[in-house]
């Protein structure tokens, strides 16, 4: 009973307040079994109180130290120090403890470095489940916290006067409470230094904290990250007024604060989540506005050629989320707004040049770095008439050569382009602004643009646009206007569709309605290597298109032109150009449509053709080496067809079909054949494109024509028949032969070949046969332009009575060689003859000449240099000569000597000599009728048998107009002699003349050369003692003859006076008729 009495008389006692057990605390087990599990436990004063109310034992410690703690914290001590047990459970000698409170206590740890510290941080706490001491919760209050580096021995993190509560909540630690007037934390390895102040944090509920912090200094942030490389002026950050919203359970975090920069101020309000499944990794959100972002901008990331100017007007208003994995930013994600301020707006500049500036307005910015790789979501940049979006990936920021990028445009000028794309620094051959240098005025209205590169490969692996107002200068007389351009891609094509374009030069144009220009395999390098295709309605001027095809190196539709036309091209085309190494390239082409007006034109730089078109209308197509060209129009003021054929070796053939008119052919000159009428003209031109060869097959019906070939006086009147073809051979546009020329007439057939100087003026004619009247031979005529000509004529027959009325220039010098079978004047055939004449002003100078009877020599021609005057004709048998020319066949044998006296103006005849040497008479009508008519019956009957011998005939004339005078023929032989005189009409074949037959002639001769008395007795020298005097008159064939039966007595000297006497009684006669 006492015993119950005094115990509960001591749980009264222990109930009301603390009992000091000091002196018992060495046989306190309870207290040594919570030292075993915590650590070694020392206190200098021990009270102890008992509610049984809240079945509470507890044990105060005055200036307690926990020792083995943990093996890092070498110090922890506290001034008091309570631990509450369940008394129940001490009751049963079980240690459960509910609480412990901690006052004015110190903590002091040692780490090696602050790796290991913060490793240690990172550790997950042991499991308290087989605990029995249960412990649920730690108050704590005037705690200082004092953590070391043992390497360098300097504080990691110092902090003081800590107050707070901690609950074990199934076996985890939670802070239900916590003030921290200071903090200070060093991460020595990084230089990083935070400062913060006013720590409060509370529970709100079960998951719930909030958390308000004065002041956060964090210091050399960026020295040792990676963003370290992008971000300038940005190593300390200041916040105040944060205020933290936590969530355990969610693993979210709420933060709003005000952050400063340089003392400027920035809002910001952030989020993070800690990652569930990896307790290391950290997903933040902050939320900022009013940040000059661009101010912090490292120059690593903008290229060098950019300038940034006024950049901290422009203000960003965004999120930036970060991703920690063991306290290091893994990820970056940015998205933001960014607005110009001021008055004075951001300016992107190349150069610093004043002429290369971009103006920015806003930017919107959405991005991700992921390590070294960058992803931008977009990147907006706006000013006040265009926008540019860029989006993509950058798959290293150390290396920027594999990206994928896409960029997008809106109502931007190529000016800004260029100064953009100028910016970005792009090698040589990725460098749109220099190879584009040529546009010089436009505007994208709207482009996408997706960019990859890979190992410095760069690939446009799409574009679509729309351009606007464009004009591309290629150099300064060139240029080409657009209104309207679109373009799109489908990863392996790049397609550009314009409405309406002008190329123009000057006055010159090009006109292109519909036009698809179609780039396949751009990729690499983009203007340097791709397959190109262009389809286009065209309106042009034929000139300007082969220029336009000069630029396009379209080397093969060039080789098509001719220089010196020029006229209106309406056409579709479709040009296809396949890159080659080196610039060889392969091109193909459809060209199809209409030629207008087409003309010959006049150039300096061109040279004249002799055929002029005008008027010309058609249709035509080209294909790669294959056309036609077909149509109407004038050529010469001639209607003709023309049609034109290029086949697939580059052969071209050209087919006119004109009525030719004779006027038409002025070009000829002094050549042109035809004077009146149309030629009914076939023409067709063959050549090979590459070479500058090329003919032409003309085929004439000169039916409805005249025709006049003057140099041998020949005339085909109209509507007879008669053709003509040539091969007209050119080089280039010079002529240089017509070859296979032939003239056919019902009449005349002529054929051979002209040949031509560099200069277009005709060198050579070569004639391989002219037949034609009496005229059968071949010959060429040399040296046209030269000095001296050179005629050479060989054959069968020749009339030179054609050239001889020739219609030929004056002051002409030639060189003339004949050689023929059979050498006609008029009607006269001289046999074989062999000719060489020089003239000098249409005067022979020098002559020699034969003709052959029986290929032997017979008669020689000659006129010598000495005496130009004088012809000199030498016949070795002249009755076979009189014979051969039809002339006569009474003359046998004799050698006949001709000495023609020549004018000095026109080598005409003027008089002449002649000797005639041992020849005889047979069967002469002319003298058989005067034999007869004298009673001569002898020497009649000698004349018609074996004929009469003369030893000599010789005599003197004058030639006049066409009338020969004779003044006295003289003729000598044994039986008979004879004079003659008078006159012959050539021309209309008429003689007058007369003269006297002296039979015995060599008695009569004989008497006359008796001195004093011999011409005396016989007259006149021929006429001898008996003489009969005849005259005839008359026609060739039929002249009247009579004579004078009284002279046959009269002595020579009384004849005389007989013949004079009835010679003036004639003359009377004839005065009074």
């Amino acid at each position: 009973m006492g015993t119950t009495i005094v115990f509960t008389a001591l749980l009264i006692r222990l109930s009301l307040s603390p009992v000091d057990i000091s002196f018992m605390k060495s046989y306190m087990k309870a207290i040594d079994e919570v030292a075993e599990k915590y650590g070694k436990l020392n206190a200098t004063k021990l009270k102890i109180k008992l509610s049984l109310q809240k079945n509470a034992v507890t044990f105060y410690l005055g200036n307690a130290e926990i020792y083995k703690i943990h093996e890092k914290i070498n110090n922890f001590s506290a001034k008091n120090f309570s631990i509450n047990l369940k008394a129940s459970k001490l009751l049963m000698k079980q240690i459960v403890v509910s609480s412990v409170n901690i006052e004015d206590a110190k903590i002091k740890a040692v780490f090696k470095s602050d790796q290991e510290f913060e490793n240690f941080l990172k550790k997950k706490s042991p499991s308290q489940k087989n605990n029995e001491i249960n412990l649920k919760k730690i108050y704590f209050d005037n705690v200082n916290l004092e953590i070391m580096e043992k390497k360098n021995n300097s504080i990691l993190l110092k902090s003081q006067n800590i107050k707070g509560e901690i609950l074990l909540n199934k076996y985890k630690l939670v802070v239900e409470k916590l003030e921290v007037p200071e903090l200070t934390y060093n991460q020595v390895s990084s230089n990083l230094e935070f400062i913060v102040k006013g720590i409060k944090a509370k529970k709100v509920n079960f998951s719930l904290y909030n958390v308000n912090i004065d002041n956060i200094k964090i210091i050399g942030l960026l020295k040792n990250s990676r963003l370290r490389e992008y971000l300038d002026n940005i190593d300390d950050l200041h916040l105040k007024n944060v205020y933290i919203n936590s969530d355990i359970n969610s693993n979210r975090t709420e933060v709003d604060t005000l952050l400063f920069i340089e003392n400027k101020k920035i809002n910001i309000s952030a989020t993070s989540y800690l990652t569930k499944q990896k307790k290391n990794k950290l997903n933040t959100i902050i939320k900022f506005d009013e940040f000059a972002l661009l101010k912090y901008f490292s120059k690593n990331i903008i290229p060098k050629k950019i300038s940034l100017i006024k950049r901290k007007n422009l203000l960003f208003k965004g999120e930036l989320s970060l991703n920690f994995n063991d306290q290091s930013i893994e990820s970056l994600t940015i998205k933001a707004n960014a607005k110009n301020v001021k008055n004075e707006k951001f300016l992107l500049t190349i150069n610093k040049s004043p002429l290369k500036k971009y103006e920015v307005n806003e930017i919107n910015l959405s991005a991700s770095l992921i390590k070294k790789s960058l992803r931008i979501n977009f990147l907006d940049i706006f000013n006040d008439e265009s926008s540019l979006r860029l989006a993509g990936n950058i798959s290293n920021l150390d290396i920027v050569n594999n990206y994928d990028l896409v960029m997008s445009m809106k109502n931007l000028s190529l000016r800004d382009f260029f100064v953009i794309q100028d910016g970005l620094n792009l090698s040589k051959n990725y460098n749109l602004s220099d190879k584009l240098k040529f546009l010089k005025n436009g505007l994208i209205k709207n482009a996408v643009i997706e960019l990859g590169a890979n190992n410095n490969k760069i690939e446009i692996k799409s574009i679509f646009g729309e351009l606007t107002d464009i004009e591309i200068i290629k150099d300064i007389s060139k240029k080409i206007l657009s209104k309207n351009i679109k373009i799109q891609s489908d990863g392996e094509r790049l397609i550009f569709n314009i409405p309406v374009a002008q190329i123009s030069e000057g006055n010159k144009k090009v006109n292109l309605l519909n036009t698809e220009i179609v780039i396949e395999d751009y990729n690499y390098a983009i203007i340097d290597n791709f397959n190109l295709t262009i389809k286009a309605n065209l309106n042009s001027r034929y000139s300007f298109l082969f220029d336009m095809a000069k630029e396009l190196k379209l080397t093969s539709i060039e080789d098509f032109q001719i220089k010196n036309l020029d006229g209106e091209v309406d056409a579709k085309i479709n040009i296809n150009i396949f890159k080659g190494p080196e610039n060889n390239n392969e091109i193909k082409y459809i060209i199809s449509g209409l030629l207008k007006s087409f003309k010959s034109i006049e150039s300096e730089n061109v040279e004249k053709l002799p055929i002029y078109l005008k008027d010309f209308n058609g249709e035509f197509s080209l294909a790669t080496n294959k056309g036609f060209i077909k149509g109407k129009g004038k050529l010469n003021t001639s209607d003709a067809d023309i049609e034109l054929v290029l086949d697939s070796e580059n052969n071209l053939i050209i087919d006119v079909l004109s009525e030719a008119k004779h006027d038409s052919f002025d070009f000829l000159k002094e050549f042109k054949f035809l004077s009146k009428g149309n030629t009914r003209l076939k023409m067709k031109i063959k050549t090979n494109v590459n070479e500058d060869k090329w003919k032409a097959e003309v085929n004439g019906n000169l039916f409805a024509n005249e025709v006049n070939l003057d140099f041998i006086d020949y005339n085909k009147p109209i509507n007879r028949r008669a053709t003509m073809t040539a091969n007209f051979l050119f080089d280039g546009y010079s002529l240089l032969e017509v070859k296979n020329l032939n003239f056919v007439t019902e009449d005349l057939i002529l054929n051979g070949g002209l040949f031509f100087e560099e200069n277009g003026n005709l060198s050579k004619v070569h004639i391989k046969q002219y037949i034609q009247g009496k005229n059968n031979f071949s010959g060429t005529l040399d040296n046209i332009n030269k000095s001296k000509k050179k005629f050479i004529i060989e054959g069968e027959r020749v009339d030179i009575k054609s050239f001889i009325q020739g219609k030929n220039s004056n002051n002409q010098n030639y060189e003339l060689k004949i050689k023929v079978n059979e050498l006609f004047f008029k009607n006269t055939n001289f046999g074989k003859a062999e000719f060489e004449i020089n003239t000098s002003n249409n005067k022979v100078v020098n002559l020699l000449g034969k003709t052959y009877i029986n290929d032997e020599e017979n008669v020689n021609l000659k006129i010598e240099k000495e005496k130009p005057k004088e012809l000199k004709i030498s016949i070795i048998d002249t009755g076979k000569f009189l014979k051969k020319i039809d002339f006569s066949d009474s003359i046998l044998g004799g050698m006949t000597d001709v000495v023609l006296f020549l004018d000095d103006t026109n080598s005409s005849i003027l008089n002449g000599k002649y000797n005639v040497k041992d020849f005889s008479v047979k069967n002469a009508s002319f003298l058989a009728r005067l034999l007869q008519l004298a009673s001569f019956t002898g020497l009649l009957e000698i004349l018609s048998t074996e004929g009469i011998p003369f030893s000599s005939l010789n005599g003197e004339f004058i030639k006049k107009s066409n009338t020969l005078e004779i003044s006295m023929s003289r003729f000598e032989g044994l039986s008979l002699g004879a004079t003659l005189k008078g006159k012959v009409d050539i021309k209309n074949k008429f003689i007058d003349v007369e003269g006297v037959l002296v039979p015995a002639y060599a008695i009569n001769a004989a008497i006359n050369k008796i001195p004093l008395i011999g011409k005396i007795i016989t007259g006149a020298e021929g006429e001898g003692l008996i003489g009969i005097k005849y005259n005839a008159k008359g026609n060739y064939e039929d002249p009247e003859f009579a004579i004078n039966p009284l002279s046959i007595l009269t002595p020579g000297i009384i004849r005389n006076i007989f013949s004079s006497s009835n010679e003036q009684e004639e003359k009377e006669e004839e005065a009074n008729q």
